[in-house]
């Protein structure tokens, strides 16, 4: 199970966030963060609930931009999809009609 400081660790790490961008994004002093990254300290609840706000709206994000990219690649396929039907119909009429 992970500890908070690692849990922080691991999403500062994943986000590219340093302790003192950490910091003034949640408008903490660098040194409570550094206690919590150092396991000394444990964040009370609303700088737990803070915390929770950056990295979930972060997910949120991640999770937006992905789905925007899959459709983007499904309307690609269905486009090509439909352009490589009409080929094969257009070559299927010029067999019939000779």
């Amino acid at each position: 199970m992970y500890s908070v400081k690692e849990n922080l660790e691991e999403l500062m790490s994943n986000h590219n966030l340093t302790l003192t961008q950490l910091s003034a994004e949640l408008g903490i002093p660098y040194k409570t963060i550094s206690n919590y990254t150092n396991g000394k300290y444990l964040p009370n609840l609303n700088t737990a609930i803070k915390l929770l706000t950056i990295f979930i709206v972060a997910l949120i994000i991640l999770l937006v931009y992905l789905t925007v990219r899959n459709m983007a690649i499904t309307l690609m396929w269905i486009i090509y999809f439909y352009l490589d039907m009409k080929n094969f119909l257009k070559q299927q009429k010029s067999l019939i009609i000779g």
